[in-house]
């Protein structure tokens, strides 16, 4: 009698004239039905699975790829979309896929310290530098960055705080917290003071903190805390002496009349934007 070639049997002598009966057992992932053996639907026993051409899916246009070393692509609606190799996560091909959807947005992306994203292959750069400052560059330094609105917040009442602010780290010499200096011809800060000219019509900035300059940082526009004594909201600044800004205007002979900014606390909160233009009084 011809075999049939996907079955196999056991032949044993169940008569009792020398054999007993056999009896079968299924074993991890098959189930025993009659003289059938059935791979389980659900098995949690295996614990590898590798082929050189290994492919997993659900059909041909929804599957992960193994076949090539070193590298997954996973296709998806019959179109390859991404490939995972050594340190990358990328589409397949050159803006070929995104990362979430208008519906379906992801909550939070967290990048390293050094994290670039970089657009069109560095048209444009943003980067968490080893400061933990955020810089942006173009490949086109002429057409710059372009920030639509920027919104200024007021500070609070603390000495030094700022709110919103442009800040400059360099420029050596000691400051004071809350105070107002001008850059020296020799690249260091100074107290700011009406009285003579370079302190008076200088590069001014307000010191962020007690220290070094270039490492607690200066404000040079913004709003700030000062250590100035601030009494009526939205009065006009002017430089004082020793660093500190005054509501009235300076009255003496030979003193100089700038503009710094605007009170916007009692405790000093300012704004800091100090003026381009002066006068010395006769």
């Amino acid at each position: 009698m011809a075999q049939n070639p996907n079955t196999f049997g056991f032949q044993t002598n169940a008569s009792g004239s020398g054999g007993g009966g056999t009896t079968y057992t299924a074993g991890d992932g098959l189930t025993l039905t009659g003289t059938e053996f059935d791979l389980d639907a659900v098995i949690t026993t295996i614990t590898s699975i590798k082929n050189t051409s290994l492919v997993i899916g659900r059909d041909a246009d929804n599957e992960i790829d193994f076949s090539t070393d070193n590298e997954l692509v996973f296709r998806v609606s019959g179109v390859d979309e991404f490939r995972m190799s050594s340190n990358s996560f990328a589409p397949f091909s050159d803006n070929g896929a995104a990362l979430g959807s208008t519906t379906k947005e992801w909550s939070d992306l967290f990048l390293n310290s050094g994290g670039v994203i970089n657009f069109n292959t560095s048209n444009a750069i943003i980067t968490n530098d080893a400061n933990g400052s955020l810089l942006i560059t173009t490949s086109n330094p002429s057409v710059g960055t372009r920030i639509t609105h920027r919104r200024f917040t007021p500070s609070t009442n603390t000495l030094g705080n700022v709110g919103d602010a442009d800040v400059v780290n360099f420029g050596s010499g000691s400051v004071t917290i809350g105070k107002v200096y001008y850059l020296t011809s020799a690249g260091a800060w100074a107290l700011a003071d009406r009285r003579t000219t370079a302190p008076s019509i200088g590069f001014m900035a307000v010191a962020m903190g007690t220290g070094v300059a270039s490492s607690v940082g200066m404000v040079i526009r913004g709003t700030i805390t000062t250590a100035s004594t601030t009494t009526s909201v939205g009065a006009v600044l002017y430089l004082r002496i020793n660093g500190d800004l005054d509501e009235s205007i300076p009255t003496a002979s030979g003193e100089y009349v700038r503009i710094m900014g605007y009170v916007l606390g009692t405790s000093g909160e300012v704004y800091f934007n100090p003026s381009q233009d002066w006068t010395q009084l006769a």
